[in-house]
C-alpha cells in the first residue's frame, strides 16, 4: 500500500525543477531534455487516463456485437410466431370449450375486428402476464450496466470520464514518481546523446494519446446512433425474448385446459370400443 500520491500537477512541478536546475547551469540540451521528458510524463498519465475511457467504449462495442449476435435470424422468429398463432388458436378452441371468454374479445363479448388496434394488443399479450414484458426489459437494462457499466436508456450515455475536471485528484504513487525521476536523472547524465531518445519517447506517446482522444472523441460525436442501434437491438432482443416465455406460457396454459375439458368430457373415448360396429359386420 502506496498512501502517498501525486497530482499531476505536483508531478508536472517537480520534473519542472529538474529544467529550471538545468537552464541555471547553462545546460541548454539538458533543459530541453527536462522539457520533453515532463512532456512525456504527462502523455503516459493521459494515456493511463484514458484507458479507463477506452475500457468502456470497448465494452459498448463487444455489448452491440452480443446483441447483434443474440438477435434471431428472420426464419427462426418467423416459426415461432407460427408455433404461437396455433398455441392461440387451440387456446381459444379449449376456453370456449370450457365456457370461458375468448380473450380476443371485448368486454361485451363481441369478437375484435382482426384489424383493429385492440385486437393486436390483445394477441401480441395473449397469455402473458402483464409484468412480463417490464421484467424482460428490466433483465436488458441491468444485463447492459454490468456489461459496461451504464445504460444507453440514460441521456446521458455511458459513463465517459472527463478527466480534465479531475487535473488535482492525487493519482500517481510515489513508486511511480520515483522512476520517472531516476529516469530522468539517468537521461541527464548524457543529455545530447538522450535527447533524441527522449524526444522519441515523447512523440511515441503523444501519438498513444492523440489516437486515444481522438477515438474517444469520435464515439461521443456518434453516440447518437450508436445509442440508436443499441435501443434497436434491445427492442427485437425483448420481443423475442417474450416470444419464448409467450410460448412457454401457452404451452403450459393447453396441457392445465385439455386435462380440464378431458374430465368435462368424462375421458377420452377409446376408439372401436362404442356402439354398434357400422363399418365391419362381421364384428
Amino acid at each position: 500500500m502506496d498512501p502517498k500520491k501525486y497530482t499531476k500537477l505536483d508531478v508536472e512541478n517537480i520534473l519542472e525543477a529538474a529544467s529550471d536546475t538545468a537552464s541555471a547551469t547553462m545546460m541548454a540540451d539538458g533543459a530541453e531534455l527536462c522539457s520533453h521528458f515532463r512532456t512525456y510524463v504527462m502523455h503516459l498519465i493521459k494515456y493511463k487516463e484514458h484507458q479507463i475511457n477506452w475500457q468502456i467504449i470497448s465494452q459498448a462495442q463487444r455489448y452491440q456485437n452480443k446483441l447483434d449476435k443474440d438477435k434471431m435470424h428472420a426464419e427462426d422468429k418467423t416459426r415461432l410466431e407460427t408455433d404461437i398463432a396455433k398455441l392461440i388458436k387451440t387456446n381459444r378452441s379449449l376456453r370456449s370449450q370450457l365456457g370461458l371468454s375468448d380473450l380476443l374479445s371485448d368486454k361485451e363479448g363481441n369478437k375484435l375486428d382482426e384489424n383493429s388496434e385492440e385486437y393486436g394488443i390483445a394477441y401480441t399479450n395473449y397469455g402473458l402476464d402483464e409484468t412480463t414484458p417490464r421484467n424482460q426489459t428490466i433483465i436488458l437494462d441491468s444485463d447492459e450496466v454490468r456489461a459496461i457499466g451504464g445504460s444507453s436508456q440514460d441521456m446521458d450515455g455511458y459513463p465517459l470520464i472527463n478527466f480534465n475536471e479531475w487535473n488535482n485528484v492525487p493519482k500517481v504513487t510515489e513508486v511511480e514518481l520515483r522512476k520517472w525521476k531516476d529516469q530522468l536523472v539517468t537521461y541527464l547524465a548524457e543529455p545530447l546523446a538522450n535527447a533524441v531518445k527522449v524526444r522519441m519517447l515523447c512523440k511515441e506517446e503523444e501519438q498513444k494519446a492523440m489516437n486515444v482522444t481522438n477515438g474517444l472523441e469520435q464515439f461521443q460525436d456518434d453516440w447518437t446512433k450508436t445509442q440508436k442501434e443499441i435501443q434497436e437491438l434491445k427492442g427485437e432482443i425483448l420481443d423475442q425474448e417474450v416470444l419464448k416465455i409467450q410460448k412457454t406460457e401457452l404451452t403450459d396454459l393447453n396441457k392445465d385446459l385439455e386435462a380440464e375439458v378431458e374430465k368435462l368430457r368424462g375421458g377420452e373415448v377409446v376408439p372401436g370400443l362404442e356402439g354398434d360396429h357400422f363399418l365391419d359386420p362381421q364384428a
